[in-house]
């Protein structure tokens, strides 16, 4: 399902920001989209950072970190307040 909705979620990006090539392409819509997704990803990695976290990989698939804690439970809170 996940694979599914980011295909279209793609698709519908791509055709904004097709420009010419498509009939209700819409540059500054496009360009919203990844200042948006841009901003959430970094907050996340601040939020992350600011727990102590060791970031090991982000972009648009993914946060992937080491967090300091040895248990084998870890509490993490799931909300970063910017």
């Amino acid at each position: 399902m996940q694979a599914a909705l980011k295909l279209i979620i793609n698709s519908a990006y791509g055709y904004l920001a097709a420009g010419d090539m498509a009939l209700f392409a819409d540059r500054p819509a496009a360009d919203a989209i990844t200042e948006t997704g841009r901003s959430i990803l970094e907050t996340v990695i601040q939020g992350l950072r600011e727990r102590g976290v060791t970031l090991l990989e982000a972009d648009t698939d993914g946060v992937f970190f080491r967090s300091r804690t040895t248990s084998p439970k870890p509490k993490l809170e799931t909300s970063c307040k910017p």
